[in-house]
């Protein structure tokens, strides 16, 4: 990056250097997908941005071969595998910092029937696969102690507004009436399965039941007071608080 970004880069004195050196409180990661990297020959006046800073470009094929499923947006393709990697190299290379995962989770086209929007097998595979392989860097010692799912409703998104649907919960947005998808019961039986009481808290496939429109209220997630410090523990009650306490705000509205 030194060699690359030259005098671009900001300068500390030592005392500011010495105020921000291990300061830093967590490592929030939003983890969605992975891409095979490729060499990008430096043109002779490169424009000065942030993604011509790489010096890579980055592919989504090697030999024809699709590096995996694609979603609904352009650059997201499922890499389970990416999840793991991308934890355990921050354990490795950064000392081993407390990390949040801050986002996780898959799009939908919008051109779908409620119907299909509600039975979202895709999304539930997702999570499953991808709650295994962070599961994997926890037991590899990974200091992991947060995790949210994105998103717990059909939302409005930065770049592609409301032609993608991330939610675990649909949104009718002509009547505002919310329908849980089948990934929303798959996070509620997991998490229950997963919970104080459970034989070794591991991500199970749990069972989905979507179909009805229900308040935010009663869609919120069945959990449980933390009887163990185990990180697995510590993760399920997190993903639990993070599907509880939006419903409670939203009901305060």
């Amino acid at each position: 990056m030194q060699d690359i970004v030259k005098e671009r880069l900001p300068s500390f004195t030592p005392e500011q250097s010495k105020l921000v050196k291990g300061s830093v409180d967590y490592i929030g990661i939003n983890q969605y997908t992975a891409t095979y990297m490729a060499d990008q020959p430096t043109p002779q006046q490169p424009p000065t941005s942030y993604s011509s800073d790489w010096h890579v470009q980055y592919i989504f094929q090697r030999n024809g071969v699709p590096i995996g499923q694609k979603a609904n947006s352009n650059w997201l393709y499922i890499v389970p595998t990416g999840m793991y990697g991308c934890v355990n190299y921050i354990r490795e290379k950064y000392n081993n910092p407390t990390i949040i995962i801050s986002e996780n989770g898959m799009d939908q086209p919008a051109n779908l029937t409620r119907e299909e929007f509600l039975h979202d097998a895709s999304r539930v595979e997702f999570y499953k696969t991808y709650l295994a392989e962070l599961k994997k860097a926890i037991d590899d010692g990974a200091n992991v102690v947060g995790y949210f799912a994105w998103s717990l409703l059909d939302n409005f998104e930065w770049l592609s507004g409301y032609t993608s649907k991330f939610g675990i919960v649909y949104v009718d947005f002509t009547t505002l009436k919310r329908y849980p998808k089948d990934s929303a019961y798959w996070f509620k039986n997991m998490l229950q399965a997963s919970g104080p009481g459970s034989k070794d808290g591991a991500v199970t496939s749990g069972s989905t039941q979507a179909g009805s429109g229900v308040s935010s209220s009663n869609m919120a997630a069945a959990g449980g007071s933390a009887t163990s410090s185990s990180p697995r523990v510590l993760l399920s009650l997190l993903v639990c608080l993070y599907l509880v306490l939006p419903s409670i705000f939203m009901l305060s509205f």
